[in-house]
């Protein structure tokens, strides 16, 4: 019984941990903003087509909250990612392009 006890005790635990750190919209964003500032060249025009980028990615990213972690699906030109968000950090799971 003590061992059913310590098992639940744990699980519990951790559902609460991932429920405490699910990462929110907001968040995500500020991690494709620094994704696409490290990625960045010199060059103007490539700049310029990153800004373009990132605000068509606000405008198609699709956040959901699943309580013990999110997700979020983004379309950015012809590309469409899948993203996970759990322990307050983001994990891209696929990454797609339609031709």
């Amino acid at each position: 019984m003590k061992i059913i006890l310590a098992a639940f005790v744990a699980v519990l635990a951790c559902a609460l941990v991932l429920a405490v750190s699910v990462p929110d919209e907001a968040s995500f964003h500020r991690h494709l903003a620094k994704l696409d500032q490290n990625d960045a060249e010199d060059n103007l025009l490539q700049r310029a087509g990153e800004s373009v980028g990132r605000a068509q990615a606000k405008l198609t990213a699709d956040y959901r909250d699943h309580t013990l972690w999110a997700t979020v699906e983004l379309t950015r030109g012809t590309e469409r990612q899948r993203w996970l968000g759990v322990l307050g950090m983001w994990l891209r799971m696929s990454s797609t392009t339609d031709r």
